[in-house]
């Protein structure tokens, strides 16, 4: 619309460029519990909402080490797990267990689609690590290296990385706060790979 004083002509229509939204309020697991989230236009401030539906897990799930495992939803069915196969199992034999990606990864890209409650509880069962590195790097220089390889993913786009960025961040900030007994490592990853290398070796030697 045209802003001149007087005007108010239509210069042009197009579709809305909504980000990827803003819960708002987080769902629940009662009937009337639904969440909601925000949506607003990047280019005029238009908002759009939609409604997150209610959660189908209940809160009383909990994960008694050893055992077989149900998780029951609000249909009555079950989905049956064990919890002594995995991570623990390997630690336990006196195993190291090297992972390249963790919990911390779904509770950051999850949330920013359907909010924290739910991913952090389909997450709840995996431990702590020993050791936890963190690589910060700014989404402009990570797309940069994405795209010397030639192709993107779905999520590799500048909105959706900042978004993650931000909640990555939150997610050391709180997990740096309580007494959990794990050690996070902050790497600066726009530096060479061998610069970062050397560094993950001189924290990973302290262990050894």
């Amino acid at each position: 619309i045209c802003t001149n004083e007087g005007c108010g002509k239509i210069l042009e229509r197009r579709a809305h460029n909504f980000d990827y939204g803003t819960v708002t309020k987080q769902p629940g697991y009662d009937e009337n519990q639904t969440g909601k989230k925000v949506y607003r236009c990047r280019d005029c401030g238009y908002e759009k909402t939609r409604i997150i539906p209610v959660l189908t897990y209940r809160k009383n799930y909990k994960i008694v080490n050893g055992a077989s495992q149900t998780v029951t939803e609000n249909s009555g069915e079950t989905v049956s797990f064990r919890s002594n196969c995995g991570i623990e199992k390997k630690c336990s034999d006196g195993k190291i267990v090297i992972s390249d990606r963790y919990f911390f990864s779904s509770l950051t890209y999850q949330s920013v689609t359907c909010g924290e409650e739910l991913p952090r509880l389909l997450n709840s069962a995996f431990p702590l690590p020993q050791l936890l590195f963190f690589f910060k790097i700014s989404p402009e220089i990570s797309l940069k290296r994405v795209d010397a390889r030639g192709e993107r993913e779905i999520y590799e786009k500048i909105d959706f990385l900042q978004a993650t960025e931000e909640r990555y961040e939150k997610l050391m900030d709180e997990y740096e706060s309580k007494n959990t007994g794990m050690k996070i490592v902050r790497l600066d990853a726009e530096k060479s790979k061998e610069e970062v290398s050397a560094q993950i070796w001189q924290e990973l030697s302290k262990l050894l």
